[in-house]
């Protein structure tokens, strides 16, 4: 039984991330798309965000930011 819920919860860690995973790669594209080719430092702000829901409303304000900065200055 240990056995099984260990591996049970290995899949789910790793559905979590996947799906983390595909947000990140979801805000890069939003913001390459506005603001063109993404410097480093924004790539290791996106790589810090581990909750769906702030990923989710970094997508929503990249939409309309004026500036990365804008967008990543709390950083």
């Amino acid at each position: 039984m240990g056995v099984r819920k260990g591996i049970e919860q290995g899949v789910e860690r790793g559905i979590t991330q996947g799906r983390l995973s595909g947000e990140q790669a979801a805000l890069k594209t939003v913001i390459e798309g506005r603001f063109g080719p993404l410097p480093a430092w924004v790539d290791e702000c996106i790589a810090r965000l581990t909750e769906e829901t702030e990923i989710d409303a970094y997508i929503r304000a990249a939409a309309t930011a004026d500036s990365l900065d804008s967008l990543f200055g709390q950083c």
